[in-house]
């Protein structure tokens, strides 16, 4: 990510880890927050890597992104893949780069599913992508860990708690809504 030339901060339950300073459980991917005035940015860079861009529709759709100026931009976040991936199944569907979706979220040893979650800022603030009135100084809400970036606890739980139906956010929610309690408080 260094040479992407981006703002980027680790998000998800590595960042929680981040946090703690230490793991806890294993993890299908790696989450990684870029600014949306990035995305073109970064989506190039990723593309220069070797890396396959899925953009999520919803409803278990996406769209392989391979042309920047041909994108969708339904929803906040886009899938990076090189090679064979163990947590991404794809199935073709109606159109040109269409595609139906499946993500495995057990822990996967290659690494090699990065998912790029876009939020926006403000020359002093890291705003909530679901609401932009929640704002967070930036040097508050990313905070760094031995060089690495990383999105900080609380706003990385909001979007954990929105989406409960997924046992790993309400599992790290439970979990680390009382260890970072602690270390916080």
């Amino acid at each position: 990510m260094n040479g992407s030339g981006c703002n980027y901060a680790v998000c998800g339950g590595l960042a929680l880890e981040l946090f703690l300073g230490r793991e806890t459980r294993g993890h299908g991917d790696i989450d990684i927050c870029v600014f949306r005035n990035e995305r073109d940015k970064i989506i190039l860079y990723m593309q220069s890597m070797g890396r396959d861009i899925y953009e999520m529709l919803g409803g278990g759709m996406c769209h392989k992104i391979t042309d920047i100026n041909r994108q969708i931009k339904l929803k906040r976040n886009v899938f990076c893949v090189c090679g064979e991936c163990a947590v991404l199944r794809l199935k073709p569907a109606y159109g040109d780069d269409m595609f139906f979706i499946d993500i495995n979220e057990t822990d996967s040893p290659d690494k090699n599913f990065i998912e790029l979650l876009f939020d926006d800022e403000s020359a002093e603030c890291f705003i909530y992508a679901k609401n932009d009135k929640i704002q967070r100084q930036r040097d508050k809400a990313i905070p760094s860990r031995g060089g690495i970036p990383y999105l900080s606890p609380e706003p990385v739980l909001m979007y954990k708690s929105t989406d409960t139906a997924r046992e790993v956010n309400r599992t790290d929610f439970e979990t680390y809504g009382r260890q970072i309690e602690a270390v916080a408080g």
